[in-house]
């Protein structure tokens, strides 16, 4: 995937670097060796018209970049490939299939746990009428968000908890943690 801008600040005092066209970045998240590692796909990225939905190329583009970053990990049979959060019920269907179809009991489909009424309510959510307007959509809910309706994307305490609550037991299928 290519970056058309990308905005770096050091860790570190030093003088500034140019870099070249073509010219190859290493981030230091290249060099981190967990032991479980998460992938958390965005809409950030490019991956298709107005990031609103992606197309085949698109989606094994993406699959490549997860496939490389894979193929990196201290232990490469331990990770969680989160799918796409935002949009409606026909956004990024066809990203989230092919990720489901690559990866298997590895991808995680937080989305369809945080659009399912019956989990919010069990998990403390009291939902408003808005709110089910989004559900009745396959959108995350307003009461999830940061920001609703100018920010659809960038989730609050509350979704950000219940998304970890998720991972956490998609974890626990998997044999990573008790």
């Amino acid at each position: 995937r290519v970056l058309n801008r990308a905005k770096f600040t050091r860790k570190t005092v030093g003088e500034a670097v140019s870099a070249a066209k073509g010219d190859r970045l290493i981030v230091d998240a290249n060099n981190l060796k967990a032991d479980i590692n998460v992938m958390a796909v965005s809409s950030n990225g490019g991956w298709g018209p107005s990031n609103k939905t992606a197309n085949d190329a698109d989606s094994a583009d993406l699959i490549n970049t997860l496939d490389n970053m894979i193929a990196n990990f201290k232990y490469p049979d331990k990770f969680v490939v989160v799918g796409v959060t935002t949009g409606g019920t026909g956004a990024w269907a066809q990203t989230d299939a092919a990720l489901k179809a690559k990866y298997g009991e590895h991808f995680l489909d937080v989305k369809g746990y945080l659009t399912n009424a019956d989990f919010l309510t069990e998990n403390g959510v009291t939902l408003t009428d808005k709110d089910n307007e989004y559900l009745a959509q396959g959108k995350i809910p307003p009461s999830l968000l940061n920001n609703s309706p100018t920010d659809d994307v960038h989730m609050n305490d509350t979704g950000y908890a219940l998304f970890a609550k998720c991972l956490y037991k998609k974890m626990q299928v998997l044999g990573y943690v008790e």
